[in-house]
C-alpha cells in the first residue's frame, strides 16, 4: 500500500541519516530520544514523510492500521530504555515504559504537525525534567 511505502521509506531514511544509542542514564537517555525525534521531524525529507503519512491515516483506515503497527512496534523498541533504567533502579517499577515512550515521541509528533519544532533545545530539557521528576525511583 501507499502507506507500507511511505513508511518503509521514511524508515529506511531515518535509519541511513539518524542515530541514536541509549548511554545507560535515564535523564540523559530520554532527552537523546527527544533530541533524535527532533532531528528526524526536522529534516525536510523524513518530517514531509511523516507528515504525509499522518495526514493519509487521518482519511484512510489502511493507512491508519500501518501507522498503528507501525508506531506500536516503535514504541515497544524505545521503551527498552525506560525498561532498562527500571532495571538499573532509576525509574519506579510501576511507571509503564510504553506510556513514557508514547508520551515523549506525541510531544514531538505534536510539535511536528503545528510547525513548532524550531527552538527545541529548551523545551527538550523542560519536558525531559518533568518526566524524570514523575518517573525516577
Amino acid at each position: 500500500s501507499k502507506a507500507a511505502l511511505l513508511l518503509d521509506v521514511y524508515q529506511h531514511h531515518k535509519q541511513a541519516h539518524f542515530a541514536f544509542e541509549p548511554v545507560g542514564d535515564i535523564r540523559e537517555d530520554l532527552k537523546g530520544f527527544l533530541e533524535h525525534l527532533f532531528s528526524v521531524c526536522q529534516n525536510e525529507e523524513t518530517g514531509a514523510l511523516l507528515r504525509s503519512v499522518i495526514a493519509e491515516a487521518q482519511a484512510d483506515t489502511d493507512t491508519a492500521a500501518a501507522l498503528a503497527a507501525y508506531i506500536d512496534g516503535r514504541f515497544r523498541l524505545s521503551s527498552e530504555m525506560v525498561r532498562r533504567a527500571q532495571a538499573r533502579g532509576e525509574v519506579r517499577a510501576d511507571t509503564d515504559p510504553l506510556l513514557v515512550t508514547e508520551m515523549l515521541a506525541s510531544f514531538v509528533w505534536g510539535r511536528l504537525l503545528t510547525g513548532r519544532l524550531d527552538n527545541a533545545e529548551g523545551a527538550i530539557a523542560t519536558v525531559v525534567d518533568t518526566v524524570v521528576a514523575g518517573i525516577k525511583a
